[in-house]
């Protein structure tokens, strides 16, 4: 206020008084600050930030994005010109310049202390004599992403090597070089790759975050490391949740009874190229709504667009389906999704040993799913637990025989639907279904259309777990399978092909969503997962939900499908056997079937071929295969999809394991170099 004085003018007053808020306006802890101008960009995490402030609760209620630079590099290639530059020699009080030649080269240097292309050499002045000095006059101001410049001087002969002799502001153009050096060499490459660094969060264990209608986006190439250990994990919830606090108090709002609930925050997004990883961490009350571009849109708890992510040792719980809001499908960039606790597109995620539960969508029409995948994230790459972004630490051993994303050893309970929805789509490269870990969920048609460089659908059991997928059809969505082709393209085409392979004991099994006979995995209290469509409330009671025939559509083999006669062959020995394996000896061979003689003799008794999927866990690992054929059928043998460090060894073997003929360098015996080791043996049986 003021106060007029005397003199009649007047006087500025400060008061200082108590504000007294409303008490559920009060937060005991402190805000994360996200500065959200009106009509601008909130402000983002540029630089390699950290959380390990663990004995106070971390509270969210802004959107957080954790900048990138997508592009990589900078390829800087101009060199600034210093040719308007004048270099004087004049004698100054504190000069020390010895005597000699010199000449001077600048460089801009950006934020990150990443220095732009060298400019060419000014003009070279001599000096001689005491106090030597040499002042420089129009250097060059910054532009662009720089925020400073660096002076180098030549060497006595206006040579190189050039020496550091000052970091300059971004404005000043003049300079005194008093002979003082900092040190350091300048790389007089005439163009650099200037980094831009990718921003990241790494949240400390024990850390609790709570987040009110808020969200965490990664920008294309970010990371996100939130780590816990176990007893110490790490917590992302709603502000309202008072199960969680530290500090003395556990209602961070001072708000008494109001209690969480389910979609109360948005969740984290992972786009392109980013990096994600999650261990011993809970997520409660997310999937909710949040702000973007003039309106707001549903978010799930873990979105993974074309993102690396491991999920591992966590708990999801009391989480809605991350849907709704007023903006358009695509959400201004980010894409669709769907309720789900994970959404994925695009990616392999490994997700090992989590615990999924009590998770519901209220949302009509709309049912909860514990991941929801696109058909094509299921392909044939293979990927393993490699553990946190530490290294193997908590890594699931073996499975690297594994195909596509890593999903085992998740418990479900109570969710709307226990299992993994795969969106139906077009095959764009060869599917491989092999998590025989959880219930596969289809509601729509997968399409597998003529093969390329890779193309098919395999459905395949382990040698000790079948693969169970659970299909529904409604009203304009048909849920199944169609095996295509297109006759008119090139003369060698190969038509869509479906394989469903299960194992002895392990078969495949397709039935309805309904059907609580079969299912996989186990659910939080350790029980057998059958009920994937969650209707089954009082285990003492028949399931309310019973399945019937029609609930799903078909597998169709259309006219211009795949009809080549070849036999797909999944090892039967499990990953995790004791080398050299149960299929070692010619004795216990892996027996693939009989092979025809020749192209026009296969039919459904004769294979023209055998395309064996397996798998050597180590340098110990023999599996022997073994084949029918008729006198003087020629058979070849090929290696294809292996690993860059695959060096086999091939041996024909008879049926005491001696050798007839062996190959251990290809390359060499194609080359006349190394030739093709024979023996010859009165055995009418070989074994490979």
């Amino acid at each position: 206020g003021t106060r007029r004085t005397s003199a009649g003018r007047r006087k500025l007053v400060y008061r200082k008084r108590e504000q007294h808020l409303p008490k559920h306006l009060l937060i005991n802890l402190p805000n994360i600050r996200v500065a959200t101008p009106a009509g601008g960009e909130l402000q983002q995490l540029t630089v390699s930030g950290r959380w390990d402030d663990k004995d106070i609760v971390h509270v969210l209620k802004e959107n957080l994005v954790i900048h990138a630079t997508p592009g990589g590099p900078f390829l800087e290639t101009v060199q600034p010109s210093l040719a308007l530059v004048t270099a004087t020699p004049l004698a100054q009080p504190e000069g020390q310049l010895a005597d000699g030649t010199y000449n001077y080269r600048l460089v801009f240097v950006d934020d990150f202390g990443n220095e732009g292309a060298p400019s060419e050499a000014t003009v070279t002045r001599q000096v001689a004599g005491a106090n030597n000095a040499i002042r420089l006059n129009q250097l060059l101001t910054t532009e662009g992403e720089f925020v400073a410049r660096r002076l180098y001087r030549s060497a006595d002969g206006g040579a190189g090597p050039y020496t550091l002799i000052a970091q300059i502001n971004q404005d000043d153009t003049e300079f005194i070089d008093l002979g003082i050096e900092i040190g350091g060499t300048l790389d007089e490459t005439p163009f650099r790759m200037r980094p831009r660094p990718d921003a990241r969060l790494r949240v400390d264990p024990s850390l609790i975050v709570k987040l009110d209608a808020s969200r965490i986006d990664m920008e294309p190439g970010a990371q996100l490391i939130a780590e816990g250990r176990d007893g110490h994990e790490i917590i992302f919830t709603h502000i309202l949740d008072d199960r969680y606090g530290v500090g003395g108090t556990y209602d961070t709002t001072n708000d008494g009874a109001n209690v969480a609930f389910a979609g109360g925050w948005g969740g984290i997004h992972a786009t392109l190229s980013s990096r994600l990883s999650i261990d011993h961490s809970i997520f409660a009350y997310g999937g909710g709504i949040t702000r973007i571009e003039g309106t707001f849109a549903g978010f799930n708890v873990l979105e993974i667009h074309q993102a690396e992510a491991r999920i591992a040792n966590s708990i999801f719980e009391f989480n809605a389906g991350g849907v709704g809001g007023q903006s358009p499908v695509h959400r201004f960039g980010r894409g669709f999704n769907r309720p789900a606790l994970m959404f994925v597109r695009g990616a392999q995620p490994i997700i090992v040993d989590n615990i999924f539960r009590d998770n519901t969508d209220q949302a009509a029409n709309t049912s909860l799913a514990a991941i929801n995948i696109n058909a094509n994230s299921l392909n044939h790459v293979l990927k393993f637990d490699y553990g946190r972004s530490t290294g193997l630490i908590d890594a699931q051993p073996g499975y690297q025989q594994n195909h596509g994303p890593l999903v085992v050893g998740n418990r479900m309970g109570n969710n709307d639907i226990n299992g993994m929805v795969v969106r139906g789509e077009t095959l764009t490269t060869q599917g491989i279904w092999d998590d025989a870990d959880i219930v596969h969920v289809l509601f729509d048609t997968i399409t597998v259309p003529d093969m390329h460089t890779y193309g098919g659908l395999r459905l395949a059991s382990s040698p000790t777990q079948s693969l169970v997928v659970k299909l529904e059809s409604a009203p304009g969505r048909l849920a199944g399978f169609a095996a295509t082709g297109d006759p008119l393209e090139i003369n060698d085409r190969v038509g869509g092909v479906i394989q469903i392979i299960g194992q002895p004991k392990s078969p495949v099994v397709l039935t309805s969503l309904r059907n609580d006979r079969f299912g996989a995995g186990v659910d939080q209290d350790g029980d057998p997962q059958v009920d994937t469509n969650n209707s089954h409330t009082d285990r003492n009671q028949p399931d309310p939900v019973q399945p019937s025939q029609g609930d799903w559509n078909t597998i169709l083999l259309d006219q211009y499908s795949h009809d080549r006669n070849m036999e797909i062959v999944i090892e039967s020995e499990a990953f995790n056997a004791d080398s050299p394996g149960v299929n070692a000896t010619a004795q216990d061979a892996h027996y693939l079937g009989a092979l025809a003689a020749n192209e026009k003799s296969g039919d459904e008794n004769l294979r023209l071929g055998f395309e064996v999927q397996g798998f050597l866990s180590n340098e110990f690992d023999v599996d022997v295969y073994s084949l029918e054929a008729e006198a003087g059928t020629e058979i070849w043998i090929d290696f294809d999809r292996t690993t860059y460090a695959f060096d086999p060894i091939v041996e024909l073997v008879n049926s005491n394991d001696l050798p007839l003929a062996a190959s251990y360098n290809s390359h060499d015996e194609s080359a006349g170099t190394s030739p093709l080791f024979e023996h010859a043996t009165a055995s009418g049986t070989a074994f490979l």
